[in-house]
């Protein structure tokens, strides 16, 4: 593993007003991303525009499922105050923002669509991707618990699941996704997901429960948001009037679902959850009451000196 995030608790020095402006910015943006997700799961204009392209509805309802994806580590890391996490988020950012600066280049050249507003976008987020990568990666990070067995084999079965649908949608191969998508989706969606298996690949090479959890909470907001939607689309003929609802067009609506697609990710849907609620909820190494306990432990704890700390009465006995 690399040596990168890997100091001890409490060698950074304490900046309570820095920290204390981050986090608030992180559970205000990651706000804004749950806000962003509301507005496309209910097609509101002003957070449908923001889409280059007029699309079906169930493609926005997939991209409330990525905003929410990036509102849940945001909020984790604004309530943990775990900075070395952004590493992670960067990376996936800067896969996603270059690969579609490029795509939007190449369509504004070719096609003479209005795309530079777009461009624009997505170049500002690879720059800002990069500096917050650059800054993060020199952080300590607080909980250096090793991942456990579990989630580290099932990162790796995400990162290789997402780099194959990944690069299949990229390279605008039919059929991948429940529903039939416009080319340029197909590219972007498949960006999308290069960019998430890049950051669980980034979990494994780090294997640090510090990492790991932000990625269990956005695949977990992921999966909270898409469920219902692919189950409906899964109800069949019985279920066509759900199903044109989602997908945005009333004629051979069930005609145009994939069910060998939708399947899969209803297994994957399956697994990530209960992957996720398993480790937070019910797994003692991990789960969060017994992380804030361990937290609450820490902090109590005297800064590490050359001589071993006298006893006191006050310690934290549970620790």
């Amino acid at each position: 593993m690399s040596d990168i995030h890997a100091a001890h608790v409490g060698v950074d020095r304490p900046r309570p007003v820095r920290d204390f402006v981050i986090r608030a910015l992180c559970l205000l943006e990651g706000g804004l991303w749950f806000l962003l997700a509301l507005a496309l799961m209910t097609q509101q204009s002003w957070a449908t525009s923001l889409w280059p392209w007029p699309d079906v509805r169930m493609s926005f309802v997939f991209l409330a499922s990525i905003a929410a994806a990036l509102g849940a580590p945001l909020v984790w890391i604004g309530i943990t105050g775990e900075f070395a996490a952004f590493a992670g988020l960067a990376v996936n950012a800067l896969v996603l923002s270059t690969g579609a600066t490029a795509y939007l280049l190449w369509r504004w050249v070719h096609w003479q669509e209005a795309l530079l507003p777009a461009i624009g976008v997505t170049i500002l987020g690879s720059v800002i991707a990069a500096a917050l990568y650059v800054w993060s990666r020199k952080l300590a990070m607080r909980d250096v618990r090793p991942m456990p067995a579990i989630v580290r084999a099932g990162c790796v079965a995400f990162a290789a699941l997402l780099v194959v649908v990944g690069g299949a949608l990229t390279l605008q191969m039919p059929r991948v996704f429940p529903w039939n998508l416009q080319p340029q989706d197909s590219t972007l969606f498949g960006l999308i997901f290069l960019g998430a298996a890049t950051y669980f690949m980034h979990t494994i090479a780090h294997p640090r429960w510090g990492f790991a959890a932000p990625a269990l909470w956005s695949f977990l907001a992921y999966d909270a948001v898409l469920f219902a939607p692919y189950l409906r689309m899964l109800g069949g003929p019985n279920g066509g009037s759900a199903i044109a609802d989602y997908y945005g067009s009333a004629a051979n609506a069930w005609a145009s679902v994939n069910l060998p697609s939708l399947s899969i990710y209803l297994t994957v849907l399956s697994a990530s959850t209960l992957l996720g609620l398993y480790m937070f909820f019910v797994d003692p190494r991990t789960r969060v009451v017994a992380a804030a306990r361990t937290a609450t432990c820490t902090d109590s704890l005297p800064a590490p000196s050359s001589r071993p700390p006298a006893r006191s009465k006050s310690s934290c006995r549970r620790c």
